[in-house]
C-alpha cells in the first residue's frame, strides 16, 4: 500500500536533515524581517526567537511546513527514508510566505 500523502509530510516534518535546512533558511529570513521597514513587532518577536534558538523553531515549524504548497509534493519515500527534492530558494518562497502564520499572527478577516 502507498505511503500517503499526509504521512509523508509528517515524516519529513520530523526529519533532522530537512529541520537543519528549516533551520538555516529561517536564519536568513529572521535577517530579512530584521530589516523590515516599517517592522511588525510581532514579525520581529518572531525573528528573534528564531535568531535565540534556531533548532528549536525549526523543530517546531518543521511539520507544519513539510505541509506546504512548496515542499509537500515534493517529498518521496526512499530505500533510506523520507527525503525531500524541494529547492532552498522553494522552501525560502515557503518561509517567507509562512512567516506570518509561523509567527503566530492571525490572517486578516
Amino acid at each position: 500500500m502507498a505511503i500517503s500523502t499526509s504521512r509523508l509530510a509528517s515524516l519529513l516534518g520530523v526529519d533532522p536533515t530537512f529541520q537543519a535546512r528549516v533551520a538555516s533558511i529561517l536564519l536568513g529570513q529572521a535577517t530579512t524581517v530584521l530589516n523590515e521597514t516599517p517592522s511588525q513587532p510581532a514579525r520581529v518577536a518572531y525573528a528573534q526567537r528564531v535568531i535565540s534558538g534556531p533548532a528549536f523553531t525549526a523543530t517546531v515549524a518543521s511539520p507544519f511546513l513539510a505541509q506546504t504548497t512548496n515542499v509537500v509534493g515534493t517529498i518521496t519515500m526512499e530505500d533510506t527514508g523520507v527525503v525531500t527534492s524541494v529547492t532552498d530558494a522553494a522552501l525560502l518562497a515557503q518561509i517567507s510566505a509562512s512567516w506570518d502564520d509561523l509567527a503566530g499572527i492571525p490572517a486578516s478577516t
